[in-house]
C-alpha cells in the first residue's frame, strides 16, 4: 500500500519575520537571482542606514511599529546635546554671552532657542 501522506511545509502565518523578509525582497538590490534575500547586503544597509532601507522600513506600519520608538522631547534634546558636542558645535549656556568664545547672534538665539528661552 503506497503512502499518500504529505509532509506540509512549516510556515509560519503572520509572522513578522516573514512580513520582513517580503518587505525586504520588495527591493530589488536585495534579492539574489534565484530569489533568496541577500542578508550581507541588508546588513550593510542597516549598518550604514542607508536612506532606502530606512524609507521602506519607516513606510511599513509592522516594520515601524518594530525597529523604531517614538521619542520625546527631551530624548531629542540629548541626542541634538550629543550630535552638537560631538561636532563640537554646541557652546555652553554659560559661556555663551563670554566675548573670547565670538558667537554670532544668530548662533546665540538659536541656544536660547534651545534651552526654551525668547
Amino acid at each position: 500500500m503506497e503512502d499518500k501522506t504529505t509532509t506540509a511545509a512549516v510556515t509560519r502565518p503572520d509572522s513578522f519575520f516573514d512580513h520582513l523578509e517580503a518587505l525586504l525582497k520588495s527591493r530589488r538590490e536585495f534579492v539574489a537571482e534565484d530569489g533568496r534575500l541577500l542578508r550581507n547586503k541588508v546588513s550593510e544597509a542597516a549598518a550604514t542606514l542607508d536612506p532606502a532601507l530606512l524609507r521602506l522600513l519607516l513606510g511599513d506600519a509592522k516594520a515601524k511599529k518594530r525597529f523604531f520608538a517614538e521619542v520625546g522631547t527631551e530624548e531629542k534634546r540629548k541626542v541634538l546635546f550629543e550630535l552638537l558636542d560631538a561636532n563640537m558645535l554646541y557652546v555652553a549656556r554659560s559661556e555663551m554671552d563670554d566675548a573670547e568664545a565670538g558667537l554670532p547672534e544668530a548662533d546665540k538665539a538659536f541656544t536660547r532657542s534651545f534651552y526654551g528661552e525668547a
